[in-house]
C-alpha cells in the first residue's frame, strides 16, 4: 500500500507516510480511513511524510482540486488542526503547496516544509 497512516492519541496527531507510486486517489483512501477509525477524534493534526514517496504523488492540477474538494466537504468531521506536510521532492513539494493554496479558507492549516526538522517543530514535536 503507498500511503499508511498510525494515529498517535497521545500527541493528537495521525502520522501517514507515503511510499512508492503515490496516486492522488491512495492518498483520498487514506484520508477516509483515518476519518472513519474508532481512534481519531475531531481536532487531530496531522504530520504527512513524502520521504519515500517516488518522485512525489502523480498529480494534475485537477485532481489537486478533486483532493481540495474532498477535504472541504469532509471538514466538519476534522474540526479545526494543522496539517504539516514534509516534502522533500520537487514533485511532492509541488503538490502540497498548491493543496494548501487550494484548502486555505477551511479550518484546516496546512504548511509544506522540505525540512523535515521544520515540519515537525511546527506542530510542536
Amino acid at each position: 500500500m503507498p500511503v499508511s497512516h498510525r494515529i498517535d492519541k497521545s500527541m493528537r496527531t495521525v502520522f501517514v507516510r507515503a511510499k512508492g507510486n503515490v496516486e492522488l486517489e491512495d492518498l483520498i483512501k487514506d484520508e477516509e480511513s483515518i476519518i472513519s477509525n474508532p481512534s481519531f477524534e475531531k481536532g487531530y493534526n496531522k504530520y504527512v511524510d513524502f520521504t519515500g514517496a517516488k518522485p512525489g504523488p502523480n498529480a494534475s492540477y485537477e485532481k489537486i482540486k478533486m483532493v481540495a474538494k474532498f477535504i472541504e466537504e469532509t471538514q466538519d468531521l476534522r474540526g479545526k488542526c494543522k496539517w504539516s506536510v514534509y516534502a522533500p521532492h520537487d514533485d511532492a513539494f509541488h503538490f502540497s503547496v498548491l493543496f494548501a493554496k487550494l484548502t486555505e479558507e477551511l479550518e484546516l492549516e496546512t504548511k509544506v516544509f522540505d525540512d523535515e526538522r521544520e515540519a515537525k517543530e511546527w506542530l510542536d514535536m
